[in-house]
């Protein structure tokens, strides 16, 4: 089981992972984020795995009722 989702949704926010002196960097170290180039993510240069067709700004149809 992946410990990762529980630790970055801890309630108290000084013991999330991530909140430490390392900041993001302890997160990005995780084996789960093994596969994400974070200098192309930062960049803008990996499209998103989905992007939704949507009218307007006032458009929801993509959201659950």
């Amino acid at each position: 089981m992946c410990l990762l989702p529980f630790q970055l949704l801890r309630k108290v926010p000084s013991e999330r992972l991530g909140s430490g002196p390392e900041d993001v960097a302890e997160i990005k170290r995780q084996p789960f984020f093994d596969q994400i180039d974070w200098e192309k993510l930062e960049a803008r240069k990996i499209p998103p795995p989905w992007k939704p067709s949507v009218s307007g700004p006032g458009d929801v149809t993509q959201v659950d009722k």
